[in-house]
């Protein structure tokens, strides 16, 4: 009974001094949690690459099918080019995010904005997102940006970073 008690209090503490961090944590399935400011401070650092910043969500079909696109195009341009998914779904639904980079297999590195008021937050990433999702912004070398409301396809992908380039 003792040894009980024991785990229900070390079981208690973690769990209330858990609650309260606003760290930024990365997940053991590679998915970090990020807030607005953090994601617009991604954009905006240069990295000497060209940025792809995809926008989905686990129930957006067509993100999901363009996702090992951008995975394959990412790997051909190498280090020229960072990719990031970032993840549209609610911060309660950060499991079926994890679950599904694992079940794809997804090895870019994927965050969720941890943010809910998508009509003040989409247009602090580009004014003319009307909030259709898959959704991608393109940060060349200069920090120019190009930002389309579509799905892409593995060539037109390819095509679009080489002109980037």
């Amino acid at each position: 009974m003792k040894i009980f008690k024991t785990l229900m209090i070390a079981s208690l503490f973690f769990v209330v001094f858990s609650c309260g961090t606003k760290q930024v944590k990365e997940d053991v399935s590679g998915v970090g949690v990020i807030s607005l400011e953090q994601l617009k401070e991604k954009i905006a650092v240069s990295s000497g690459k060209i940025k792809i910043i995809n926008f989905w969500a686990t129930w957006c079909k067509p993100c999901i099918e363009e996702m090992p696109y951008f995975e394959s195009v990412a790997s051909d341009f190498g280090e020229q080019v960072e990719l990031h998914f970032v993840s549209l779904d609610i911060i309660e639904d950060l499991s079926n995010v994890e679950g599904l980079v694992r079940k794809r297999n997804i090895t870019a590195n994927t965050l969720l904005l941890n943010e809910t008021k998508y009509d003040e937050f989409m247009p602090k990433i580009n004014q003319e997102w009307t909030g259709a999702i898959p959704a991608t912004l393109f940060v060349d070398e200069k920090g120019n940006e190009y930002f389309y409301e579509k799905s892409f396809s593995e060539k037109e992908l390819s095509d679009l970073i080489t002109g980037l380039l």
